[in-house]
């Protein structure tokens, strides 16, 4: 029985890792991290939904606060994600025994959640904050978290349940899916920057900026698009400049 929780857990994996692609991909939800969203989902299977959504929202809440005092200190990398680390260990500690003297069985699966993870993402978190801001961090840590409320929501089905557990075979449909969703928009983001790059912006910068925030062009893509817009703008500049001293040279023949 044992053999067989474990195997149907594995099994829920790939649909978790299909709502991270469509919720990524699709609807641009940024997350911190790729699929830290699962490792949560997989830790709310344990606890419960509202039991994980108030213990994860403490420690990262409290982390992010011992972790602005290890800021000051101006440590290593290695040295201050490992005090990260033994801070979250010992708040997991803390929980767990607090919540056995209070009779709190449901807090006692504080431990299902994975330290390491806690301990980079509240690393990554307060390194967003202190580049980025709070609006950022907030995009992220929400992002995460209703990712993961999806992939608990699906994998909790009883229907995914059975269809995942009695019929393995059907990961091999969710790899296609996964591999058609990226197939298709890596084809429309090179059919776009052929738009942009031959034909040139028609919309400006504007266009650029709206894909930006839509979530649909990275960094390199931005820098691209807005390298096209001042390529165009350049031309633009020079084509009117000929225009007009080959207009001031026909004045210039004409009062002759």
């Amino acid at each position: 029985v044992e053999q067989q929780g474990v195997f149907k857990v594995l099994m829920l994996i790939p649909v978790a890792a299909l709502v991270v692609v469509v919720m990524r991909l699709l609807v641009g939800l940024k997350t911190s991290g790729t699929f830290m969203p699962i490792l949560i989902a997989l830790a709310f299977l344990q606890t419960q939904l509202v039991t994980g959504l108030v213990l994860f929202i403490t420690l990262v809440g409290v982390g992010l606060w011992i972790r602005s005092f290890l800021s000051h200190m101006n440590l290593l990398l290695v040295s201050r994600i490992s005090a990260v680390i033994i801070v979250v260990i010992f708040m997991m500690a803390t929980t767990a025994i607090l919540s056995y003297k209070f009779g709190l069985d449901r807090a006692l699966t504080v431990t299902f959640f994975p330290t390491i993870i806690l301990s980079w993402t509240i690393e990554r978190m307060s390194i967003l904050w202190e580049e980025e801001g709070f609006h950022e961090v907030f995009l992220q840590g929400g992002g995460s978290l209703l990712v993961a409320v999806l992939s608990y929501l699906v994998m909790t089905n009883r229907i995914v349940e059975h269809l995942t557990f009695n019929f393995p075979e059907l990961t091999l449909s969710l790899l296609a899916v996964i591999l058609v969703l990226g197939k298709i928009l890596i084809d429309l983001k090179m059919h776009l920057w052929d738009h942009l790059g031959v034909r040139g912006i028609k919309s400006g910068p504007p266009l650029v900026d709206a894909l930006a925030k839509s979530g649909f062009l990275n960094d390199k893509g931005i820098d691209l698009g807005r390298t096209f817009n001042m390529i165009d703008s350049e031309r633009s500049a020079m084509r009117i400049a000929a225009e007009q001293a080959a207009s001031d040279a026909r004045t210039a023949a004409r009062e002759d």
